[in-house]
């Protein structure tokens, strides 16, 4: 998926997503934590960091990998 972590970078989507989602998304697709780990860190429930995940990949795939 490194592919898409240079293209979701280079074209600063990641700028455009709430900052909950952007956090959670570099946690776990660029720093390789578990959403248990993202959780336990940021202090938010599994349910919440599976959420801003989905819908950031969501944001993504939208937006850029149409």
């Amino acid at each position: 998926c490194q592919k898409v972590q240079s293209r979701v970078l280079e074209h600063e989507l990641m700028n455009e997503m709430t900052d909950k989602q952007r956090e959670v998304l570099v946690l776990t697709e660029f720093e390789g934590y578990s959403l248990t780990e993202v959780s336990k860190q940021i202090g938010i429930s599994i349910k919440n960091v599976k959420k801003h995940h989905d819908n950031a990949m969501k944001y993504i795939k939208e937006n850029f990998l149409k």
